[in-house]
C-alpha cells in the first residue's frame, strides 16, 4: 500500500494544484472538518467504480484516501484498487494526524451559539 506523509499532501493542498481526494470517513464526521478539495465517499457506502467516474484528476494521477486512522483508508484503497484504480494512496495517520499538525481544515458545520 502506497502511502503520503500529511505534510506531503498539505504541500499539495497549499500549491493549489489541481488533486483527487477522497474522505471515507462517515457524512456526520466530514461534515464536521474535512481537508480542503476533498469529496466525501463513506466507506460504507463507497463504490470503486462511482468513484472512479467521478474522479477530478486523470487516472493516471494519485487518488488520495483519508479516514479518521489508516486502516479504514487501506481498506478502501483495496476496494478501489479492485475497481481499477492504479495508484490509490493512503494519508498515513489520517485526520487524526492532519488535525494535530495543524494543517488546513474546513469546518462547514459548526454552530456557534
Amino acid at each position: 500500500m502506497k502511502t503520503i506523509h500529511p505534510a506531503g499532501l498539505a504541500t499539495l493542498v497549499s500549491r493549489h494544484k489541481p488533486f483527487d481526494l477522497i474522505d471515507v470517513r462517515p457524512s456526520e464526521q466530514f461534515g464536521q472538518s474535512h481537508i480542503p478539495g476533498a469529496r466525501s465517499a463513506p466507506l460504507g457506502k463507497l463504490s470503486g467504480p462511482k468513484t472512479l467516474r467521478e474522479r477530478k484528476c486523470a487516472a493516471s494521477e494519485p487518488l488520495f484516501v483519508i479516514s479518521e486512522d489508516r486502516a479504514m483508508a487501506g481498506l478502501a484503497a483495496g476496494i478501489l484498487r479492485g475497481a481499477g484504480c492504479d495508484l490509490p494512496v493512503v494519508v498515513d495517520g489520517g485526520m487524526r494526524v492532519w488535525e494535530t499538525q495543524g494543517f488546513p481544515t474546513v469546518h462547514p458545520w459548526r454552530f456557534h451559539f
